[in-house]
């Protein structure tokens, strides 16, 4: 597996003064619509070193990664080291059109990733919430032959959903089918993710009209496609696969633990796994999320990545 790849983050500081007032413009500008609180709310954009921790983790257990792009609104964090080789800072202004600037939606960011310059045809896609928990290697991502592997979790129930977030998955998987005549009707494992650009570009090609809606959003719409639309493509047109992770309920949130984990932020769900042995993590802020719930996640992130990176001052 001789081809290189890439890590991108999306990241913000909502707690920048700055940051929060351009939001605050934003919001107003809604006049005549009303937005889903979960698509809004200040638990979305709450800073909290995850970032670091999870730039830790990359060098300790994924160091083949060639370039990390960090995707940001006129932000850096301050304890990064901006000047090390792999690090490449992308401000949304170098990859989006003004027209869609200033954006607070994930959604419509992630079309643009694709117009990073230098960015690798083979890349990972990563939220700052999301850690390598274990070593991993090129082929935990993708098979020899280059293509991507794409990890679900529980089976998706194929019809409208309860959620925002459910909604705009669903979305992706009816546009999907309805064009091709089949799709995987299965949720994203919600972990860092492998893609081609390639697969990128021939999606968004093929559903201008819904990704321009998408674009047009300063935050996250149940009209919205989200981007694991691109893995339904990869898996029904240009031989992605698979991968289903069996799961056991204790309760509604959790899978059975083999290679990938989701946890709530909360103190009691992360305790659950705080010592398994897994290769991926993501520990996801929510609304019943309290100080003390992220105090903890710090304490074990801490212990987990002790030592500095390369990547910091």
């Amino acid at each position: 597996m001789n081809f290189d790849v890439d890590l991108v983050y999306l990241w913000c500081d909502g707690n920048d003064p700055e940051f929060q007032k351009k939001k605050e413009l934003a919001f107003k500008a809604y006049t005549n619509k009303e937005l889903d609180r979960e698509g809004t709310s200040n638990f979305r954009f709450i800073e909290m070193n995850e970032l670091k921790y999870s730039l830790r983790s990359a060098e300790k257990y994924a160091p083949w990664i060639r370039n990390i792009y960090i995707v940001t609104y006129e932000q850096v964090p301050e304890w990064l080291n901006i000047n090390h080789p792999k690090i490449k800072i992308i401000d949304h202004k170098d990859i989006i059109p003004a027209k869609y600037l200033p954006t607070f939606n994930s959604s419509a960011i992630e079309i643009f990733i694709p117009k990073i310059p230098g960015l690798s045809e083979h890349f990972l896609f990563a939220n700052d919430d999301m850690f390598f928990w274990g070593n991993v290697d090129k082929d935990f991502f993708f098979t020899p032959e280059g293509a991507p592997i794409c990890r679900v979790s529980r089976k998706m129930t194929p019809k409208p959903q309860h959620s925002l977030f459910g909604n705009m998955v669903y979305n992706g998987y009816k546009m999907i089918l309805d064009k091709f005549g089949k799709a995987v009707p299965y949720w994203s494992h919600h972990g860092i993710d492998s893609y081609r650009k390639s697969d990128f570009l021939e999606c968004i090609e093929y559903f201008k009209d819904e990704f321009e809606k998408t674009a047009q959003h300063k935050f996250r719409e149940e009209t919205d496609v989200q981007r694991m639309i691109i893995s339904y493509y990869a898996v029904a047109e240009k031989g992605a696969v698979i991968k289903e992770y069996p799961r056991k309920w204790y309760d509604k949130y959790f899978p059975r633990i083999n290679e990938t984990c989701y946890s709530s932020c909360t103190i009691k769900k992360m305790k659950h796994f705080r010592h398994k042995d897994f290769q991926l993590f993501c520990i996801n802020d929510g609304r019943k999320t309290k100080d003390k719930d992220r105090k903890y996640m710090q304490e074990m992130l801490e212990e987990k990545f002790p030592q500095k990176s390369a990547y910091e001052l």
